[in-house]
């Protein structure tokens, strides 16, 4: 299966190793600036915006079985 598929099919609130980095899965709230919706806190965000990210098949409500748009945000994994 391919990464992007299964961070597709993730349900908000888990907790995924990609890469070299562990990411959960969150709601996104939208923040529009001018024509452009900012993805804030996804480690993928690009300066082209949400249309133009190579993982939005995986964000985008429109795509994902849950129906909701969400973010990937960056788990911090280091003991204090």
């Amino acid at each position: 299966m391919k990464t992007v598929e299964k961070l597709r099919i993730a349900p908000i609130g888990t907790i995924v190793n990609f890469a070299d980095r562990t990411l959960i899965i969150k709601r996104f709230r939208a923040i529009v600036k001018g024509k452009m919706v900012i993805c804030r806190g996804c480690v993928f965000r690009s300066k082209g915006g949400a249309n133009s990210c190579k993982y939005m098949t995986a964000c985008f409500a429109k795509y994902r079985p849950d129906s909701e748009s969400v973010v990937f945000e960056e788990v911090d994994t280091k003991l204090k």
